[in-house]
């Protein structure tokens, strides 16, 4: 399990609401949030490019895992737009994988299936 914001208790309705106030500080001009038993949904906008993020929810996932996905969520986001307004990094560069192309589909939806498979990795005794 990550560590970050493991035991939060900020409602997820109040990370949905933070996450559009961090939208609109950086200029984003739509906000669209959805979800259902699988997983929950973000969609925005900004300067003409459109963004999804889907935040999957595990089996059996619980009411803090929902809490804790979506701050990690608004943490990820709110740190791409610093990147992006303070020149570190283009918007395109910061959000590739979540931009939505003109079919619906997100670039990591088209892309993934071209990758190569991940190499196995060697188990580390972690101490």
């Amino acid at each position: 399990m990550s560590r970050y914001a493991r035991r939060t208790e900020v409602p997820v309705t109040r990370s949905k609401a933070e996450l559009e106030h961090v939208l609109l500080k950086y200029g984003c001009d739509a906000f669209v949030s959805g979800w259902n038993q699988e997983n929950a949904m973000v969609q925005f906008s900004y300067q003409g490019r459109s963004v999804k993020v889907v935040v999957p929810y595990p089996k059996d996932c619980d009411e803090r895992e929902q809490r804790q996905r979506w701050r990690i969520l608004l943490l990820l986001v709110k740190a791409q737009l610093e990147a992006v307004e303070c020149g570190l990094m283009k918007f395109e560069e910061a959000f590739l994988p979540w931009m939505l192309l003109k079919n619906g589909a997100t670039v990591y939806e088209v892309m993934a299936p071209e990758l190569p498979a991940p190499k196995q990795l060697k188990e580390v005794n972690r101490r």
